[in-house]
Order: C-alpha cells, then structure tokens, then sequence
C-alpha cells in the first residue's frame, strides 16, 4: 500500500497516513470490501478483524467477503473464532497481530469456555516475546495442560519461551519426560568420548541420543564410527544388566 494516497470511498476515508503531501484515491466505484483490501491488501486473520472492528458505523461490509478477500472461507469454525476474539486479553490480541498468527494457531482457545483463569498465560507471551511458532506451540500445551488440570496449568514465570516449553511438556506428558530423563541419566554415565558432543533430544514421539562430531579426513571417520560403535554397545550391555 502507498504510504502517500489517502484510500476513500463516497469520501469516507478507509485509511490513516502522516505524508502531509498526501494523495486522495476515490474507490467509490468499487464495492466496499474490495476498496478496503486495496486500502489494506496485507493484513493477518487478527489484522483483518481489527479492520472491521474499527470500521466507521456508517459503513455496512459482508464479513465473509472481507475475510475471503484475504483467504479465509468463512465456516462454522473461524466464525466461532472470529466471536471469541474480542475476550482475549489485549497484550495477547496485540502479539497476535505482530506475529501474524494464523486461525489454526488459535484454533486451542476454542476448547475453553472461558479463558479468564489462563489470561495471565496468554499476557507472558507478549511480555517475553516468543516467536508465532514457539508461541503456538505453548498455546496449544497450555490450553491442554489447563483442561487435564485447571489449577494446575500455570507455569508463565518462566524467563523464555524454550523454558516455558519445557515446563508445559514436562506437565503435559510426565511420564514421557521421566523416560526420557532415565535414558539421559544412563547416557551421561557412559564413558563417552570426549570428542563427541551428545544430548538427548525428543522429536515428535521418538526421543534419542544426538551426536556430533568433527572429521577432516576419512580415517577419522573410521575412528569415530568405531568409537560409536563402542559406546553403542556399552548401552545395549548396560540395559542388559539392569536389573
């Protein structure tokens, strides 16, 4: 959109600039909603809901076709959602907005009825600042973690969004993360060699062990495939003899 031109329609302006040598464009030829997607052509789901929310009284517009201009068919779904977004909390809404969130990062919310008792949760993640992708990810935990237990979900005193993860999969899948603890505690006690950088990492449903190491020749890799070898053996000969 150019920052100069001034977007009318039958004079009623359909968007705000600071150029004082402004530019007046009439789109009173158009139909209302295609006029404003030209006085606003990139704007996100929360985006294109603040449009409308902001809109002049005196202007009747089709929601539908507003959202469509932007790509977003209007079922019983995003409706639903559409009506459940003036109840977040505005720190939240306006992270919404930055991050260009998608409906389906917002989708969880919708599993609650009343989403007063998470409003601080959802405040944390303007205030740290986490990305639209860690920040779905919490979304979705959170609002999980809050159905299994209601008094139990709270867990944003956490400084950063990998953190606040953390704490939401331990809480979500307990179970899960003592094995995975059991696995890292006899992967640590392993004679491994210094050499080789590892951790134990979860992706998705599997979890393992992670290793990286350097090589700058083949007799190298020889060596340290060896060496994997080994201590591959070592875990499977530990395994055995627990009791």
């Amino acid at each position: 959109m150019r920052s100069d031109i001034l977007y009318l329609w039958n004079n009623i302006p359909l968007n705000t600039i600071k150029d004082s040598t402004q530019k007046n464009l009439e789109l009173s030829s158009l139909d209302i909603e295609e006029a404003l997607f030209i006085a606003h052509p990139q704007l996100s789901f929360c985006g294109v809901f603040q449009l409308i929310k902001n809109l002049p009284t005196t202007l009747t517009i089709s929601e539908a076709r507003m959202y469509a201009n932007y790509g977003y068919a209007l079922d019983s779904k995003l409706t639903e959602l559409i009506s459940r977004l003036p109840s977040l909390p505005e720190p939240f809404f306006k992270w919404c907005i930055e991050h260009n969130s998608s409906p389906r990062d917002l989708y969880p919310i919708l599993s609650v009825k009343d989403l007063a008792p998470i409003n601080e949760d959802l405040i944390h993640l303007h205030t740290i600042g986490v990305s639209r992708s860690l920040g779905s990810q919490i979304l979705e935990l959170l609002i999980e973690c809050f159905l299994l237990d209601p008094n139990g979900a709270k867990t944003s005193a956490a400084h950063n969004g990998d953190e606040w993860l953390s704490q939401l999969k331990i809480k979500r899948y307990p179970q899960t993360y003592k094995s995975d603890l059991e696995k890292q505690q006899k992967m640590m006690s392993l004679p491994l060699p210094k050499d080789f950088q590892t951790r134990w990492q979860r992706q998705g449903d599997r979890s393992g062990l992670e290793v990286r190491f350097f090589i700058s020749q083949e007799q190298e890799l020889k060596k340290y495939s060896q060496l994997l070898q080994q201590t591959l053996e070592n875990m499977s000969d530990k395994s055995h003899d627990a009791p």
